[in-house]
């Protein structure tokens, strides 16, 4: 009786050993996710300041082009009436 007494507990420790082996693995699992998911968001946050950068430059070099060629366009008539 006390021999299985004896088992059951080192039995109990291993078991607890192991669990607490799984825990630790699987915090770290969770905290590299979150790692990884922090970063894809700062990656995801800068590419989108970049397009949105990109969308002004680009609404601002059409109304320079439109206005040049409006300019231009004038410049061109008062030639062919002058």
């Amino acid at each position: 009786m006390k021999l299985e007494v004896e088992k059951a507990k080192k039995d109990l420790e291993e078991t607890k050993k192991a669990l607490d082996e799984v825990e630790s693995k699987a915090n770290f699992e969770i905290s590299e996710k979150q790692k990884l998911e922090n970063e894809y968001k700062k990656k995801l946050n800068s590419v989108e300041a970049k397009l949105q950068a990109l969308k002004k430059k680009q609404k601002v070099l059409k109304r320079f082009r439109q206005k040049l060629l409006s300019r231009l366009f004038l410049l061109l008539l008062l030639e062919m009436l002058a």
